[in-house]
């Protein structure tokens, strides 16, 4: 499938807010799209966590693991729609509803076809058409006029479009600076590095090396750095016998602590419970 060719099929729609994180992965059985309408939180994917805040919006393909997180305190309110690339699975208008890691059956996923540029979560900022996108399209769920799902999905297809054409831009654009960042966290992630650091090292402002950071890759520098650490840290439950502690002091974490409150918020479980369950 050509992105030219799809005709999203809303199978789905919800305005909502968190005032607890999820404590587990879940996979859904078709894509989901989250856009923010107001306040924010972090959805943790593939060992990265992204912000959502409002005219943000994070496309999820069926199968892919991830987990809601709610910073304590914060508020929050967002769209979510659950919907197929076209109307090949249009006979099954009810979503079935994600499912933890364990309980998740792939083969009932309605429809994984779709185009290259969407085969992968898109994270992406917008001007205020995002939140005004997801309004017209609650109202035609919420009225229900001939024809609602079309319109909504002419509708979504335009969000899409305008998500994989700021994608493609980031990555035909990026500055060989991100690259040259990315290669010395992957060197000293280990170390107490920090935003502050990092631009010292590069001879830039740190408020200006995250604000371009943060364009070209949909998070924050000292996002990434921890995300990296965690990615790190994961390996070493897996391939080694090391204890919690010494793990977070290899990774860059400043104490066990910080470590495990990172980890569990990014994956929904403890390290300890993390490798006790590779041996199950």
């Amino acid at each position: 499938m050509q992105f030219k060719e799809i005709n999203p099929y809303i199978r789905f729609f919800d305005v909502r807010s968190l005032s607890t994180g999820y404590k587990s992965e879940l996979l859904a059985y078709d894509f989901r799209a989250f856009v923010g309408l107001a306040g924010s939180f972090y959805i943790a994917l593939a060992g990265m966590r992204y912000r959502i805040l409002p005219n943000t919006v994070l496309v999820v393909p069926p199968a892919t693991p991830y987990r809601l997180c709610v910073e304590e305190g914060a508020e929050n309110r967002f769209c979510i729609f659950n919907f197929d690339m076209g109307c090949a699975g249009s006979s099954r208008e009810q979503s079935i509803p994600p499912q933890p890691v364990e309980e998740f059956v792939a083969a009932h996923v309605i429809s994984s076809e779709a185009p290259d540029e969407l085969r992968a979560p898109v994270f992406f900022e917008m001007d205020f058409r995002a939140s005004e996108w997801a309004q017209e399209i609650a109202e035609l769920f919420r009225s229900r006029p001939p024809l609602y799902r079309e319109e909504a999905g002419a509708i979504l297809k335009r969000l899409l479009t305008v998500g994989v054409r700021r994608t493609r831009d980031m990555h035909s654009t990026r500055p060989k600076l991100l690259d040259e960042i990315m290669a010395y966290i992957r060197l000293h992630y280990a170390d107490a590095i920090s935003n502050t650091s990092i631009a010292a090292a590069f001879q830039y402002h740190p408020n200006h090396l995250n604000r371009i950071f943060k364009k070209h890759t949909g998070m924050g520098l000292h996002a990434y750095i921890i995300s990296y650490r965690l990615k790190m840290a994961k390996e070493l439950l897996r391939n080694t016998d090391y204890h919690i502690d010494e793990i977070a002091y290899a990774t860059g974490f400043a104490t066990p602590s910080h470590f495990i409150k990172h980890f569990k918020c990014a994956f929904g479980d403890t390290p300890y419970r993390f490798r006790a369950g590779l041996g199950e």
